[in-house]
């Protein structure tokens, strides 16, 4: 079962998919970066940078649902986390203990942390 203590270790490997940009900053993810989530139908769990307001909107909506944990790391471009009820939304039929933990202040958008978790 996956729950918050599976990703609390400051490796990545833990996770079925990787998408963290190189750059320290996070980077900046393109669209065809994330469509490669396809080639792991199978995949669970999620880490990802470098997200903008319009990525991060696209992932949530074409592959969020796929996931039953996703981190966001180090998208500072994202201010609007609205997206992310679409996925409460979808999955609470089926989930019943969904759980947004934001990781510092409101998930400090500047850092970008997060964490969405389901299980």
């Amino acid at each position: 079962m996956i729950t918050m203590a599976n990703f609390d270790s400051a490796s990545f490997d833990g996770y079925d998919i990787n998408l963290v940009q190189k750059e320290v900053d996070g980077g900046i993810i393109t669209v065809e970066q994330i469509d490669t989530i396809r080639e792991f139908p199978d995949a669970k769990s999620i880490i990802i940078s470098g997200l903008k307001q319009d990525t991060f909107e696209y992932f949530v909506n074409t592959y969020g649902r796929q996931f039953l944990a996703i981190t966001f790391w180090k998208n500072k471009a994202v201010s609007d986390l609205s997206a992310l009820s679409s996925l409460e939304e979808a999955l609470a039929p089926r989930l019943r203990d969904d759980v947004v933990r934001l990781c510092g202040e409101a998930n400090k958008i500047s850092g970008g942390v997060g964490e969405w978790v389901s299980g």
